[in-house]
This record gives C-alpha cells, sequence and structure tokens, in this order.
C-alpha cells in the first residue's frame, strides 16, 4: 500500500569514476580485474593509436601513443633531489605491470623526471622524443602530479608495458583566456559577484506542521549561477577568484544575478554604471549567465586562444529569449474543453500541484512525482496560491509572494504549458478580517449580508483588506497573461458550504442571500476585467454540488462550471451532475479525492485508502455511461493525489485519460 506518512527523502551524491583505457589498479600484472570487466574496459591500445586523459580541470583529452614492446628496459632518470618522486613512480609502475625499473642519473632508454622554470608551478607535460620520456614540470609538486598522471594513463596493465606519447604528447598547462578583463575600465580583479537581494522564501512548515512532503527545494538561482560564474573565471577566463556578496554598496563593483523577472522567456546582460547586471526569470537566468561568459567575454569551452585583453562596455550588451510559448489560445482551450466535455472517449486528467509550505505551487515537483510513479504527467496541473496576502496572521503583515516566487511559479507553469499542459489557478485567499479562532487564514465568518456586500463596496474598510488579499492572486493573472499563457480560474469554490469566509452559509449568523453572494463574484471578475483583462482567462463556476443555481453569477461571468467531488465510493454526484450540465457550458470534476470513511489506519498509525486511482476512473467511467459529461477531473493533491492512490500507472496509461502528451499532439493537430 502507499501510506501516507511524513517521509524524510535522502539525497545520495554518487561519485562516478571512470575507467580509463589503460586499465585499472591491477593487483596481479597481466589479468583483467573484476571491475575491467563489469564496467567493459575499452579495446586493447594499439600502436599508433590513442588514450583519453581527463585532466585536473576534468576536460578529456586525446592523446596519440605507441606501445613500448619491453618497458623492462627502461629506467627512471631523475636529479638526487627528485629522488621521492622517482620511488613513488618506480613502486607505481611495479604494483601495475610488475617491472620494476632502476633509478639512475642517466640512460639511454628512459623515463626521465625535469622541473624546469620555462613552466608555471602547477604546469606539467609528458613528451618523448627517441627514446626517452620526458616528464617535466614546473615545481615538484606539479611533478608529482605528472608521476602520478604517467603511472594511472601511461603504464599499460594489460600488455604489461608503458604507453609512448608521441607528437605533441601530453600537456597540462594553466593557460587563462584573458590576460586581462576591465568592466567600464574597471579590472575585473575589483568586482564581486552578488545574487539579488530577498528573492527566495523558504516555508519549512505550514501552520506549525513540518512539510507533509518534504523535497529537496532549488537553491536560489541567482546565487547557483553565480558560484558557476565565479569558477569558470576562476578556472579558465581569468584565474582571479571573485567573492559572492548579500547586496551592493555604494562605491563597489559588481556584478549582479537577479532571477526575479516574471517575463519567463527573456533574459540580459547589461553594463551600465560600472555594474553588470545579468538578469532573467527562473528558468532564463542560467541563459543570462551563459550569455554573459560566451557572448559579453567571448570564453567558449573549446576555445584555443589565450592571453587576451578584454574590454567590456555597454556596447558589449546583450539580451536573448528562450521561446516558450503556450501551443494554445484562450478560445482553443475553451473549445477543447467543450471537445472533451462532448466526447465520452476524452477525459483530462488533473492534479492540485504539491509545493512547499501549504501545497498548490510547485509545478516541477509535481510533474517530477508523476514521471515517478507513472510514466506520465497530468493534462491539467492546479496552482493554489491564496496563502500569499499580507493580511495572513501567519505572515505578519508581509506579503510573502517575493518576486522570485513569483517567477518560479509562472516560469515552472509556462514550460508546462509550451508542451501541451493547462494551467488552473485555485484560490484559498485569506480571510480580510481573520476571525477564525484556529487561525487558518481561509476560514472564519464576514457575517450577514449587509456586512458581506462591503467586500465589494469600493472604499470600505474590509474591501480595501479584501483588496489586499487579492494583490498576489492579481499579479500572478497578471503575469500569465503578460507571458500570453491561458489559465482556468476557480475563485470562491465549494460556495454553497460553511466552511470558508465566502461561503453562504455565515456560521450562525445567517445564510447570505443568492444575489449577495454572486455580487462578490461579479465584483473580484469585473475588477480583473478592467485591471488584467479576460483575454487569457476562463472563469470556473466551482460547486459544492448542492443548491448549485443558488449562486450562480450568470453566463457573461462563467466558461466552465465545475463541482468538487469527494467520495465514499457511492458516485455522489450521479444526481446533482444533470443540473451543471444544464447550463450549457462544460462541465468538469473540479476537485477529487478518497474521503475519510474510505480511510483506514495500518499498525504503526500511517494511514491510507481503500480507494484506488483504479476504483475512481471506473466510478468515472461508470457517470460518463449514465451520461454525465466530463471535460475534466482534477485530483487534489495531499492524500488524495493520483500519485498517492494505489494503481496510479494503470490509471495513467489508460486510453481514456488525456494526459500531458496526448494533449500536445492535439495541439499539433487541431
Amino acid at each position: 500500500m502507499k501510506k501516507i506518512a511524513v517521509v524524510a527523502l535522502v539525497l545520495i551524491a554518487v561519485l562516478v569514476c571512470s575507467l580509463v583505457s589503460c586499465g585499472g589498479n591491477e593487483t596481479k600484472p597481466g589479468t583483467e580485474t573484476k571491475a575491467d570487466t563489469e564496467t567493459k574496459a575499452p579495446e586493447e591500445v594499439k600502436s599508433d593509436g590513442t588514450i583519453k586523459i581527463t585532466n585536473e580541470k576534468g576536460k578529456e583529452v586525446t592523446v596519440a601513443i605507441n606501445i613500448a614492446k619491453d618497458a623492462s628496459v627502461y629506467s627512471i632518470v631523475a636529479s638526487d633531489d627528485l629522488g621521492d618522486v622517482a620511488e613513488t613512480l618506480s613502486a607505481n609502475i611495479k604494483e601495475k605491470i610488475g617491472v620494476e625499473m632502476a633509478i639512475s642519473a642517466d640512460a639511454e632508454k628512459a623515463i626521465k623526471l625535469v622541473v624546469s622554470s620555462e613552466l608555471g608551478a602547477d604546469e606539467y607535460t609528458i613528451k618523448s622524443e627517441g627514446d626517452v620520456i620526458t616528464l617535466t614540470a614546473g615545481g615538484k609538486d606539479a611533478l608529482s602530479n605528472a608521476a602520478d598522471a604517467f603511472a594511472k594513463y601511461f603504464v599499460y596493465a594489460k600488455k604489461n608495458t608503458i604507453l609512448i606519447p608521441v607528437g605533441t604528447g601530453y600537456e597540462y598547462l594553466v593557460r587563462y583566456f584573458a590576460e586581462s578583463i576591465t568592466i567600464d575600465g574597471v579590472d575585473i580583479s575589483e568586482f564581486s559577484l552578488v545574487k539579488s537581494d530577498k528573492d527566495f522564501t523558504l516555508y519549512p512548515e505550514f501552520d506549525g506542521r513540518p512539510m507533509l512532503y518534504p523535497y529537496e527545494i532549488d537553491e536560489v538561482r541567482s546565487l547557483t549561477n553565480a558560484k558557476e560564474i565565479a569558477e569558470i573565471l576562476e578556472s579558465e577566463i581569468i584565474g582571479v577568484t571573485l567573492p559572492i556578496v548579500e547586496k551592493m554598496e555604494e562605491g563597489g563593483h559588481y556584478i549582479h544575478l537577479s532571477a526575479n523577472s516574471s517575463d519567463v522567456n527573456s533574459y540580459s546582460v547589461k553594463i551600465e554604471n560600472g555594474n553588470v547586471y545579468i538578469s532573467g526569470s527562473y528558468l532564463s537566468i542560467e541563459n543570462a549567465a551563459d550569455a554573459f561568459i560566451s557572448e559579453v567575454i567571448g570564453y567558449t569551452a573549446d576555445t584555443t586562444e589565450y592571453g587576451k585583453a578584454i574590454e567590456l562596455t555597454s556596447a558589449n550588451n546583450v539580451e536573448g529569449s528562450l521561446g516558450y510559448v503556450a501551443p494554445y489560445t484562450k478560445a482553443e482551450l475553451l473549445e477543447l474543453m467543450n471537445k472533451a466535455y462532448n466526447d465520452d472517449d476524452m477525459l483530462i486528467v488533473g492534479n492540485h500541484a504539491y509545493g512547499w509550505a501549504y501545497n498548490g505551487k510547485d509545478v516541477q515537483n509535481t510533474i517530477d512525482l508523476f514521471l515517478k510513479d507513472s510514466g506520465k504527467v497530468p493534462g491539467i496541473i492546479e496552482l493554489d496560491i491564496g496563502e500569499f496576502g499580507a493580511l495572513n496572521k501567519a505572515n505578519n503583515g508581509v506579503d510573502t509572494l517575493t518576486p522570485y516566487d513569483l517567477s518560479r511559479i509562472v516560469s515552472q507553469s509556462t514550460k508546462f504549458v509550451s508542451e501541451g499542459g493547462i494551467i488552473c489557478v485555485n484560490v484559498h485567499t485569506g480571510n480580510p478580517i481573520q476571525n477564525d479562532p484556529e487561525g487558518v487564514w481561509y476560514r472564519g465568518i464576514i457575517g450577514n449580508d449587509d456586512e458581506f456586500k462591503k467586500l465589494y463596496t469600493d472604499g470600505t474598510d474590509i474591501n480595501k483588506k479584501m483588496m489586499i488579499q487579492l494583490d498576489p492572486v492579481l499579479r500572478v493573472l497578471k503575469a500569465f497573461d503578460e507571458n500570453n499563457i491561458p489559465v482556468i480560474f476557480r475563485p470562491f469554490h465549494e460556495m454553497q458550504g460553511d466552511w470558508f469566509w465566502w461561503c453562504i452559509q455565515q456560521g450562525n449568523i445567517a445564510k447570505l442571500q443568492g444575489d449577495t453572494w454572486t455580487g462578490l463574484w461579479k465584483y473580484v471578475h469585473d475588477h480583473v476585467a478592467k485591471t488584467i483583462g479576460n483575454d487569457n482567462i476562463l472563469w470556473n463556476y466551482s460547486t459544492a454540488g448542492k443548491e448549485i443555481d443558488y449562486c450562480y453569477p450568470g453566463d457573461d461571468y462563467v466558461d466552465i462550471v465545475g463541482v468538487d467531488w469527494y467520495t465514499t465510493g457511492n458516485k455522489e454526484i450521479e444526481a446533482v451532475y444533470p443540473d451543471l450540465m444544464a447550463y450549457g457550458k462544460p462541465v468538469a470534476v473540479t476537485e477529487f479525492g478518497p474521503g475519510g470513511s474510505l480511510q483506514k489506519t495500518d499498525v504503526t498509525g500511517d494511514y491510507y485508502y481503500t480507494y484506488s486511482a483504479m476504483d475512481q476512473l471506473a466510478d468515472l467511467k461508470y457517470l460518463i455511461s449514465k451520461g454525465c459529461k466530463i471535460a475534466y477531473v482534477c485530483n487534489w493533491a495531499q492524500f488524495q493525489s493520483i500519485v498517492e492512490l494505489e494503481e496510479t500507472e494503470e490509471m495513467m496509461n489508460d486510453p481514456l485519460l488525456y494526459t500531458q502528451d496526448k494533449l500536445m499532439e492535439y495541439w499539433k493537430n487541431n
């Protein structure tokens, strides 16, 4: 069974060691080790062949070689002060091929060890001339590295001999692409790298409880790329170590990275006022950092140029775009909803997003979970961005939707959409007056009809508070609109209940009149239309499955009708579904999951459901057979998610269901 539990995920870094073409550390000369056979060692090295060497910088280099016919005729030639290096090399050769080489001051056939001031302190070469192989280094430590490299790559255990480098041999030379780099006339050594301020929020708990689904949250993108830039500047480009700092100070010089943009595709590198600004979205910041290295500085990994003098100014500024686009318009999305609704052989499958803190924010994590469990990605992923509001008690007056969070949400969603998926936006928005005794932001009440109407009466205190709470929602919708991403917007869901502050049953005070409630929907709808526009928004009227018509705001305000269904296994919505279909709009099961009566607890205290994903699919197919037309189904996350139920893979691969890949094929063909 799939148990619902708090599970610590441990990521184990695996170090992968490559087997070089000349063999490993054999303990018996002339024999293949178990590692040789298990890792399928390369073909035997032949005369006039080549070997691959991975140098100290991790780069693979091809070296031409010949095979010595008899290694035993070679001696190691070294001066007295290099005797310890020679002895170590001699011991390594003997261990690997069983040949004990004498150490002498001179020999006709020799492996000669030399320290030369013509090489840098860390540099060395391995070359041959006639019968002499010379290991030359700029210092004794570098010579030890050369000897180790020789023993690793040029001592050939399979033939009990050594390999002779020919041609240019092997060189490990510390050469930097640039001799100097100036930015607006200031040497690059005067600069610091800085990640953007306050661009990351990590919620380790939800309502004082650990996250139900802990997972590795990515490091700040700007910081990650700053580290990568620092490494390549130091190791390849100029050999200068730039510090990474938290913020810019007056009078300093900075290379500033920011992954805060909600313009998903665009990125830029700009030199302004003596600083460099590397900017992009959560997705495009990596491209911006790459552009700084490859386009602005001009360095590529395969360069053969070294020692350049580089002067950077605003003339070197670059801009670029990733090119993620939605394969459909709002009208085409609505057309799909109608097609799926009217086609008994087409049901779009969706799931509420997982996330950090409360659920509903992390599209990529949701995708990863589904791929792991089923090899398929839902056709619809639903976000929930309601808890960010400044007036939520836990937020202490701070709007917690940071620019980085917004960029992350919209970037992941845009990529998902570009590959065929559909994004829904649900809102557990905060109670403007936060009067729930448990402090849960979306609980509590507003009051009677007169008090409730003040929510959508401009200028009232509670109206101002509601708009503050809605501001993060509007910013998300605006970001989607600016990226031309159509979304299904599902606000104020389950309005016929008594469990949210926007429900018609306001505690023991009153049951709101239908037109009192619809006034809220119309007000928010019109405000969105005025401030953002409805060009990319389909409005979903998502009911609790009772008194459906009581709160219906009218055809002009609704594009899709839905019902939230938490089943006891008895197909509860069959009786009310015709009422939903009567509106003449596509109908969806907008939330789904097994209810509490299907929950069981095992001996360890973990609980699970006796209802599987295939039970869910069977119930949906039953409803369809009875004439209930369903455009899509969207499971809740957490315990009711498809990936938490048994038989996930079987359900997600059923031919009835339209997953992301099948939707992409649909968009390509329609």
